[in-house]
């Protein structure tokens, strides 16, 4: 049977719940198909779109739909399956739960006060459509869903832009028209505006663009759905890691003692550009002997100096960043280097352990944390354990602090010690927290290397 819920009212949800005898503990994070959410042979079993479609009550306002029903829908839908569906639909990738004990404050927040959202981030505007480009609108509304952009971009966007939107060419004076018109064929009143990325002067040309229309700010909306990674942008991720590690492979012949920290950061992007990346994820680190105690040193025109070798990088691939880092030594290592590194070493396979779904962060990365401080180097490991990554180089979550690591994130782990005036090291992987429980996405030995 099918429950259609207004979105607005968690309480209902759980009213249903409780009528149909499931069991629902609502203190633990409901995040897959387990027997958490369970009775006899019962269960629920909610599914969400890859994207938004053409429905922002549907997409952005967090109504999730089972495979097969109509995702334009203004409700959301809950399936209590017998235990031959739940076989069925259990293994299918984009089956995931949601942590009601956060809808109602975001079903308030968005169901009750916008009709629609612009988006002006380029990079949610390439997750929502598919399409990267640099100038123009992407607008959702309860009904629609368009893309705007201008003569430059119109053919590609024609190609490219995901079918359950409609694109739309402005030019010049007429921006404005086209958007009020679209806003309000489709009766809407209010647009949400992403007010963490859009900076104030872009504001003030939205209010310009649209005066009929009340501009409410909306946070980091998108970027808390891009939190969660379906197969295919993993998909991507692997795909930039790769090609991060054949640049790993070539670099490694590369160095010689003649080589400098830019020749290599330069050789390292070259190599990845040639051989399928669209470009770096985020600038190269490649910094050598005192300057490797720097965790984000900026690579210099100087041979490498001998010791420690940092390389911390990435590919971007299709709009998803790769980030690993490998620190080698230039020469041979001493009893000192190599305690370092094994601690390093150490730290990073311990705390890896502990990734899964419901840690902590600030759990996992006191492992890491313990085992260097404990070898000696208080104080010498001053970042965060890792990092969420995506379309960013740093999303959330933290492996820090309060932040839970979730089924569906890509984070990464990276321990290191920092030696000020002497030395660094550090060690990083990327995870892949899926159903089935962690998965190292790098593929890339760890073992010292001399050169």
């Amino acid at each position: 049977m099918y429950y259609y819920l207004n979105i607005d009212s968690t309480q209902i949800l759980f009213q249903e719940a409780l009528n149909s005898e499931i069991y629902v503990d609502k203190s633990m994070l409901i995040d897959k198909v387990s027997s958490r959410i369970r009775t006899g042979n019962k269960y629920i079993c909610l599914t969400r779109p890859r994207r938004f479609g053409k429905s922002m009550n549907a997409h952005m306002l967090g109504a999730y739909y089972t495979k097969g029903l109509d995702s334009s829908s203004m409700f959301e839908k809950l399936l209590i399956a017998d235990t031959e569906n739940y076989e069925k639909h259990k293994n299918m990738h984009n089956v995931i739960f949601i942590d009601f004990s956060r809808m109602p404050d975001m079903c308030k927040t968005y169901q009750d006060y916008i009709d629609a959202i612009i988006v002006t981030n380029e990079k949610n505007q390439r997750y929502l459509t598919g399409f990267d480009y640099t100038d123009g609108y992407v607008i959702v509304t309860r009904e629609k869903a368009a893309c705007f952009t201008d003569f430059r971009y119109i053919e590609a966007a024609k190609n490219q832009v995901s079918k359950d939107y409609e694109v739309i060419m402005f030019a010049g004076k007429n921006t404005s028209s086209l958007i009020c018109d679209f806003l309000s064929d489709n009766h809407v009143k209010t647009v949400g505006f992403e007010s963490v990325s859009l900076p104030y002067d872009r504001l003030d040309s939205l209010k310009k663009l649209m005066p009929a229309f009340e501009l409410v700010p909306v946070g980091n909306l998108i970027e808390k759905l891009r939190v969660f990674k379906d197969p295919d942008e993993v998909e991507n991720i692997v795909k930039a890691q790769r090609i991060a590690e054949k640049a790993f492979e070539h670099i490694l012949g590369y160095i010689t003692p003649d080589v400098t920290e830019i020749d290599v950061a330069l050789e390292l992007e070259f190599f990845m550009r040639k051989n399928g990346a669209e470009a770096t994820s985020f600038s190269t680190i490649a910094v050598s002997g005192s300057a490797s105690s720097m965790p984000h040193g900026v690579p210099r025109n100087v041979k490498l100096e001998k010791g420690f070798f940092t390389m911390d990088y990435g590919a971007l691939y299709n709009g998803y960043c790769s980030d690993m880092t490998r620190t080698v030594v230039i020469g041979k290592a001493d009893a000192d280097i190599k305690k370092v590194y094994n601690t390093v070493l150490r730290a990073q396979t311990e705390s890896l352990a502990a990734y899964r779904d419901g840690v902590r962060g600030g759990d996992a990365d006191k492992v890491a944390r313990d085992i260097i401080y404990g070898e000696g180097y208080e104080g010498c490991f001053g970042h965060s354990l890792g990092h969420g990554v995506g379309m960013d180089i740093h999303e959330s979550p933290r492996v820090f602090g309060d932040d839970i690591l979730k089924t569906g994130h890509v984070i990464t782990c990276e321990p290191g010690i920092y030696i000020e005036g002497k030395y660094g090291c550090r060690i990083e992987d990327m995870v892949y927290l899926s159903e089935n429980g962690p998965v190292n996405l790098t593929n890339c030995p760890k073992e010292l290397i001399e050169l």
